[in-house]
């Protein structure tokens, strides 16, 4: 079984991944993990995540990986760190970006 780790951080990324991860999430040849982070997670941008959940993902991680006003670099650490912690948990084949 191939393990898939996928990320998604906005609605936008998210209606052009959704066939994908429906797919990987049904094919019993994959083993789907998707971190749910970024805008997704953030109350000004309508806490887009609760969409992502209501397509009963098996394995999801909600990240909270910025604030307001946080600087980019301090994001992409943020991010980076968590996602190479999760990489060495889960040992992922392919990570679809």
């Amino acid at each position: 079984m191939k393990k898939i780790l996928c990320i998604t951080g906005t609605r936008a990324d998210f209606g052009k991944l959704k066939s994908i991860l429906n797919y990987l999430e049904k094919n019993e040849n994959t083993e789907l993990h998707l971190v749910i982070t970024g805008m997704h997670v953030m109350r000004q941008y309508g806490e887009t995540y609760k969409e992502v959940l209501r397509e009963s993902y098996k394995n999801y991680y909600l990240f909270s990986n910025q604030f307001i006003d946080e600087p980019m670099n301090s994001i992409l650490g943020n991010t980076v760190n968590f996602l190479s912690r999760l990489a060495h948990e889960i040992k992922p084949d392919m990570l679809v970006i």
